[in-house]
C-alpha cells in the first residue's frame, strides 16, 4: 500500500482555496491541487438546511503530512468546522504516485 492519499477539503471561496494551497505548496506538504469552484454543497448548520458555492479542493500528498496539512487548513480557513477528509489511495499509476512521493519530501 502507497503513502500516497487523497485530501478532500472545502472552502469558501476561490481566493481563500487559492491562498491556503498555496501555503500547502509553498511547505512542501502537498504535490498537486485541483480546484473546483462553484461545487453546490447542501448541509444541515446549526440545525438549518444550508445551500451554498463553494470550492471543493482535491489535494494530493502523503498520508504522513496529513496533520500539518489539516493544521494548516484549520488556522486559515474561514469556516468553523472546514470539511478536511483523507482518502487512501490503494493503487495508480506508478510514475504519478513516484512524483508525488518526489515532490513532497
Amino acid at each position: 500500500m502507497s503513502d500516497c492519499c487523497i485530501i478532500l477539503w472545502t472552502s469558501r471561496n476561490f481566493d481563500e482555496a487559492k491562498k491556503i494551497v498555496g501555503l500547502l505548496l509553498d511547505k512542501k506538504l502537498i504535490a498537486c491541487a485541483t480546484l473546483l469552484d462553484n461545487a453546490q454543497s447542501m448541509y444541515v448548520w446549526k440545525g438549518q438546511i444550508e445551500f451554498e458555492k463553494e470550492v471543493q479542493v482535491i489535494i494530493k500528498s502523503l498520508k504522513s503530512k496529513f496533520s500539518k496539512i489539516k493544521e494548516t487548513i484549520q488556522a486559515n480557513s474561514s469556516y468553523d468546522v472546514p470539511e478536511i477528509l483523507l482518502i487512501d489511495i490503494k493503487d495508480g499509476l506508478d510514475s504519478y504516485l513516484n512524483w508525488i512521493k518526489e515532490v513532497v519530501p
